[in-house]
């Protein structure tokens, strides 16, 4: 969940969703306001856009998070009271892709009557739309997130930054940090912001934790740079010696890694096709458990065969 602290306080504040912004910026009054889904994955601004929205329509919030409440009584019970009760004000179902079908199907008609006769709003934010039921989807006006560039990254890297406070002896510094920050993201401004409210209280922690996640980023860069160029006895000492010395460290930041790394390939759209389908079958060999040495050099093995001998 992102940390209540750093949810911006205006539409200025909210980076690389302009035309969501734009469409929500034109609603003046809760009455005049539908139902809404929030579509996109995690960390680009759902959750945020929500509290700037109940802020600048003057209402109160009530966040719920259906990962832990998705069962058919807490939609009778707390959601169909929410909805109900007298005053105004917006419920914000996170992670609403969670609700069984038989929540949603009783979600339904409570939806259809709180918009015909009350100024209380439901708020849906999703990372799977497809786990949504159409006649769910049908109640709502619908808005897609659009994936966070770099640069929008940047800007919550330094907002963050500049209200803990955080100063750094140079440009080359600052820059270093953030740079390094946004990589370790890809993409999900609530990684970035974990990071530096873990590190907020001592710069030199947060130095120390930037070093060594940009000295992983570029050992897994040259690993596959290595497993491009045709070496495969360095592809795997390169391999062997980086799982060994970070035995810590989660492999499905290694895969997220390999992933920014393809996106990069200069080869042809179906080779490329095969490597992600590589990627993918290793990615859930490791969440079976499977040894990660193994999975990953199979996969660097699969990444050289298709881009050297197929």
């Amino acid at each position: 969940m992102l940390q209540r602290k750093y949810i911006p306080s205006s539409w200025d504040e909210i980076y690389g969703q302009d035309e969501v912004v734009g469409t929500l910026k034109k609603y003046k009054n809760i009455s005049e306001l539908p139902h809404l889904l929030f579509i996109g994955s995690p960390g680009i601004g759902k959750t945020a856009c929500s509290y700037v929205l109940a802020k600048e329509l003057d209402v109160p919030l009530v966040e719920l998070n259906a990962s832990d409440e998705r069962g058919i009584d807490v939609v009778r019970n707390k959601i169909k009271t929410l909805l109900f009760t007298s005053g105004a004000r917006i419920i914000l179902l996170d992670e609403a892709d969670n609700l069984t079908n038989d929540s949603m199907a009783a979600l339904r008609r409570p939806m259809e009557q709180a918009l015909q006769r009350t100024n209380n709003r439901l708020i849906l934010t999703v990372n799977r739309s497809w786990k949504i039921i159409d006649a769910i989807s049908s109640r709502c006006s619908v808005f897609y997130f659009n994936s966070l560039s770099k640069e929008a990254l940047k800007k919550i890297a330094l907002r963050i930054l500049r209200q803990e406070k955080i100063k750094f002896n140079d440009k080359e510094e600052a820059k270093k940090v953030i740079s390094v920050l946004v990589d370790y993201s890809r993409g999900d401004a609530r990684r970035l912001v974990n990071v530096i409210s873990n590190y907020s209280h001592n710069k030199e922690d947060l130095l120390q934790y930037i070093q060594k996640k940009s000295a992983e980023i570029n050992r897994v860069k040259e690993i596959f740079e290595a497993s491009i160029s045709g070496d495969w006895n360095e592809c795997l000492m390169r391999l062997e010696s980086f799982i060994i010395q970070n035995p810590t460290i989660d492999s499905s930041e290694i895969v997220e890694m390999f992933y920014g790394e393809i996106k990069n390939l200069d080869i042809p759209p179906l080779k490329k096709f095969m490597v992600y389908e590589r990627l993918a079958e290793t990615e859930r060999a490791l969440r079976l458990n499977c040894n990660p040495l193994v999975q990953m050099a199979g996969f660097l093995a699969s990444v050289m065969g298709v881009t050297h001998y197929k």
